[in-house]
């Protein structure tokens, strides 16, 4: 029995809820606060896709954030608890996923290896982000093409298609292995069918509650209007986001030349799967570090093999290479856990708006009516969450105001006609933008400040003479 439960994924699962934990305590990051504040408008009747609501994001991620937001109350440690029992779920997949290609005794390594890597700050790990939720179903697609369920891998790629648009390198693994095994039209069949089901129900409820354009701007249009990329090209932003988050998965790129002792066939589906990964990450340019979680299922699985080999060397160096590739993430993993909440997130972000968000948006709460808006110039969603106040307007991230057209004047017409009750000056003015000072003339024409919170101040709209 003892071994039994020695050998079982459940304990990296458990690992992966447990790794997690300390991360509970730090401040919402701003896209976790933007899913919670759709749900928690949309649920009070605030259709997404109109006015302020759903920019981007397809319906999927908003169900998966509705039991934190809904039933738990929309606390911080309330997304992140429900965002680790997912990763966990994840850890389970991974393990089928290595049971099935690789072999039984490669599922406790690949899902130890997941439970690990997934959980670094150094791509986000902890937090509730779009990849969280979006890697379940892309890894239960991957099981389901390892067993030529073809209707079933359809169907869980369509539902990380509905979590973000990434999740479509689900879809492209499908049709790649589709063709490499030759499955025929009826497979083709039934994995269109699935896929169509979930991308049906997603259009169906989009054009009922926004409409066309509203809908089709949102999935299509935001995107196609290129945002901002914050290093300048994509070639260094690239760059960066790799350099960045290199720990996360250098060790584990480290083990790939183990695929050679594969099968053909096998080590072709594990190349097909972190091709379409990073196929899908690349999409938008950015390189975000969130997005190599969608990179780690593949990886993992790609890693335990490396692992195991490594190990059954039997040599000195080779399992001390072994227990470097499971103390490293550990190491990287401490250094920020140990920290204090807020000491913690300055030395991973660096961003004033997470530190002072908490204090903000309690004042904010207590001193504005419910249906009253705000603004965050020009950031921070996580802000108008906390707060459970609207944004006076939809451009709730600075690659929105920037990027987007007509986005910026919007800010300042809203500004100027006093719009939101409160406006919450926390970034540098935009010269680039705003060479006249426009936005800075409205604030200071048509509001008061009225208090400090850190490096921001937070201002009230002027009484109507």
């Amino acid at each position: 029995m003892l071994t039994r439960w020695r050998n079982s994924p459940l304990i990296p699962a458990a690992l992966a809820l447990l790794l997690r934990v300390p991360f509970f305590s730090w401040p919402l990051i701003s896209d976790e606060g933007s899913y919670a504040y759709d749900v928690y408008w949309w649920v009070r009747g605030y259709p997404l896709y109109v006015n302020l609501l759903g920019v981007e994001r397809p319906q999927g991620l908003f169900v998966s954030y509705w039991v934190p937001v809904v039933l738990l109350g929309g606390a911080t440690w309330a997304i992140r608890l429900w965002g680790a029992l997912w990763v966990a779920a994840t850890t389970l997949a991974v393990a089928g996923c290595a049971r099935r290609l690789l072999g039984e005794r490669y599922a406790l390594p690949a899902a130890l290896l997941y439970a690990l890597y997934s959980s670094l700050p150094a791509i986000e790990g902890f937090t509730a982000n779009a990849e969280t939720f979006l890697v379940l179903p892309l890894t239960l697609s991957a099981l389901a093409l390892l067993d030529g369920r073809w209707f079933w891998a359809g169907l869980t790629a369509g539902l990380a298609i509905s979590c973000k648009a990434s999740g479509g390198s689900a879809l492209l693994l499908a049709a790649a292995w589709l063709l490499c095994m030759r499955s025929g039209w009826r497979s083709a069949l039934r994995l269109a069918a699935g896929a169509g089901l979930v991308l049906a129900v997603l259009v169906l409820h989009g054009v009922w509650s926004a409409g066309w354009s509203n809908y089709l701007y949102n999935m299509l249009g935001v995107r196609s209007g290129g945002l901002f990329q914050p290093y300048g090209s994509p070639l260094i932003a690239a760059l960066y986001g790799w350099s960045s988050t290199a720990v996360a998965w250098l060790p584990l790129v480290a083990l790939l030349p183990s695929l050679s002792v594969l099968p053909r066939r096998r080590s072709l589906f594990l190349w097909l799967w972190l091709g379409t990964c990073l196929l899908g990450m690349s999409v938008s340019g950015h390189w975000y570090w969130h997005y190599w979680i969608q990179l780690m299922p593949a990886l993992c699985l790609a890693g335990s093999l490396g692992l195991l080999m490594l190990w059954s060397k039997g040599r000195a160096v080779s399992r001390l290479l072994a227990a470097a590739v499971l103390v490293l993430p550990a190491v990287a993993l401490a250094r920020f856990a140990l920290l204090p909440p807020l000491e913690g997130d300055w030395a991973l972000y660096h961003r004033p708006g997470y530190q002072i968000a908490t204090a903000a948006a309690d004042y904010i709460r207590a001193h504005t009516e419910e249906h009253g808006t705000i603004y965050v110039a020009f950031s921070e969603a996580d802000i108008y969450h906390l707060a459970r106040r609207r944004a006076s307007v939809p451009y709730l991230f600075y690659a929105y105001v920037v990027s987007l057209p007509g986005a910026y004047d919007e800010i300042v017409a809203a500004v100027a006609s006093r719009t939101p009750t409160y406006v919450l000056a926390l970034d540098a003015p935009i010269t680039s933008l705003d060479p006249e000072g426009r936005f800075e003339a409205a604030l200071q024409g048509n509001y008061l400040p009225e208090r400090t919170f850190g490096p921001a101040t937070l201002y009230r709209r002027r009484q109507a003479p």
